[in-house]
């Protein structure tokens, strides 16, 4: 089957080191888009922080899966969906994070908030420099919560999200990781791979016409739902056993290489 519905994440996967899209993956997206492919990118990052990249792609006015699953829109005014987090839920996070003097990021659909100022969030500023954090002040507040990230030194956060899954106990949230030092918690049925299947449902896309590339866990559903899956050669090494291909890294435009190659290869 021919591809109908493409999904590209962003960080370590479509952007370079530069956090820049190369000339080979603009022009590869484009061909995939008159070929009549839908290409929607999907990434960990809130919508305002992914536009100046769809803007770039011509993609600002089409589908978005963003915060990692948990809002996927079908337009630039029109939700599909959205899986909030619950504010206790978001308040045992707050919680640990003051306890263990940590920096933990807080997103809504719209706005990324910090708990406080750390040198993480200098770190974090430097790599996702497209929105402003806020402080987040009371968390009491009315905020509608999309998923809560904890950003530290990536040899602890194993031990990190092993206590707060007890802390959580059977409630309904799921743990990944974006990037070495991000542990993300979001509502348990967000998922690139859930957002894939919705969107894909929603434009009645069969899943065989789906594909999807990326480098890291939170894109391991994504590329296991998709008909063809491909892994960038930076990719985490469970990402790279989950997918029928492996390209070229990032920075070496491994993006157009999937699009070329794999995509618009198919019968």
């Amino acid at each position: 089957m021919k591809t109908r519905l493409l999904a590209i994440d962003l960080d370590g996967t479509l952007l370079n080191k530069e956090k820049k899209i190369s000339q080979a993956n603009i022009e590869a997206v484009k061909a995939a888009q008159d070929a009549g492919i839908i290409v929607v990118l999907a990434s960990g990052r809130i919508r305002p922080s992914m536009l100046p990249f769809a803007t770039t792609l011509g993609l600002d006015q089409g589908p978005m899966i963003s915060g990692n699953g948990t809002h996927v829109m079908k337009g630039p005014q029109t939700d599909l969906y959205r899986l909030n987090m619950s504010h206790a839920l978001m308040q045992i996070l707050i919680d640990y994070a003051n306890r263990e003097d940590l920096h933990l990021n807080v997103y809504t659909a719209d706005r990324l908030y910090f708990l406080r100022e750390t040198p993480w969030g200098d770190l974090y500023r430097k790599r996702a420099e497209t929105v402003v954090p806020e402080l987040l002040g009371n968390p009491e507040n009315e905020l509608q919560y999309l998923k809560g990230m904890i950003v530290s030194d990536s040899n602890g956060l194993s031990a990190h999200r092993q206590r707060l899954v007890e802390l959580f106990g059977d409630q309904p949230i799921r743990a990944t990781e974006s990037e070495s030092e991000y542990l993300e918690f979001m509502d348990d049925r967000a998922t690139k791979g859930y957002a894939l299947a919705t969107l894909a449902e929603a434009l009645g896309i069969a899943q065989e016409e789906t594909a999807a590339i990326g480098d890291y866990l939170n894109d391991y559903e994504m590329l296991k739902f998709a008909g063809i899956s491909g892994a960038v050669g930076n990719a985490h090494p469970q990402l790279k056993e989950v997918a029928k291909v492996v390209v070229s890294p990032n920075e070496e435009s491994g993006v157009s290489e999937f699009i070329h190659q794999i995509v618009l290869k198919q019968d």
